[in-house]
């Protein structure tokens, strides 16, 4: 029986992706927040009550009449909230890119938008394989329809072009090895007891994404040959002693 684990990347692996996540979020709000400013301070009331105020705050209203758009009525708000709608979930995708996986005898647990996304041992369907320089490596693992979310169709898709269900995990996570092994050998063990379909590992399906980056293994260095030992030349004086 599988005892329960938990991987986890380090700090400074997941802490890059959260400060991209949070500078793409933030970048929509701001985008949003420049157009209910510029509603806001292209009324002709604001403009006239402006007129009566400190002259710093005029020099911040007429800098922001420069600076923000002319909003024409709220429709033109749609354009900049389906904006920041995107820049939400290219947010989130990223936060999530890399989860944290915990491992038990039931199945998996996948980390996903705050919480857990439990997954089925037999619901898994293929193990991809992408190897890199340095031992480096990012799997893709595939589970079927049932498992998971819908939006970790895109993990997939940005791994190879397809479409299945699936997370990634990559050799900065604690312990990667040791997850991959408990993965293929607690599945294989599925499948020879007949509780479900056969487990395929895809060493060769690489990921020309994540390729970019890592680089091709090293071939493996040939051992080099042993030395040979030549044996001494025959003395010629012992050959008559042995001889008489």
């Amino acid at each position: 029986m599988l005892n329960e684990q938990r991987y986890d990347y380090p700090r400074r692996f997941a802490w890059p992706l959260e400060f991209v996540a949070s500078v793409v979020a933030l970048a929509g709000f701001v985008h949003v927040g420049r157009y209910l400013i510029g509603m806001l301070v292209h009324r002709t009331e604001v403009q006239k009550w402006s007129l009566d105020q400190d002259p710093r705050l005029r020099q911040i209203i007429s800098w922001l009449l420069i600076n923000t758009p002319v909003v024409d009525g709220v429709l033109a708000l749609i354009a900049p909230l389906l904006w920041l709608l995107l820049a939400l979930v290219v947010a989130q995708w990223l936060r999530d890119l890399f989860p944290a996986v915990r491992l038990s005898s039931r199945g998996l647990l996948v980390e996903w938008s705050g919480g857990w996304v439990p997954v089925q041992w037999s619901g898994l369907h293929r193990l991809r394989l992408t190897e890199g320089r340095n031992e480096r490596f990012v799997a893709l693992v595939q589970t079927d329809s049932k498992q998971l979310t819908g939006w970790h169709r895109w993990y997939s898709l940005l791994y190879r072009p397809g479409l299945r269900r699936g997370f990634l995990i990559t050799s900065a996570i604690q312990r990667g090895d040791d997850l991959l092994r408990d993965i293929i050998e607690e599945r294989n063990h599925l499948s020879k007891l007949g509780m479900a379909n056969d487990f395929s590992v895809d060493a060769k399906g690489a990921s020309p994404f994540f390729r970019l980056f890592m680089g091709r293994p090293q071939p493996p260095v040939a051992p080099a040959p042993a030395p040979m030992i030549m044996a001494p030349p025959p003395n010629p004086a012992s050959e008559r002693q042995v001889r008489s």
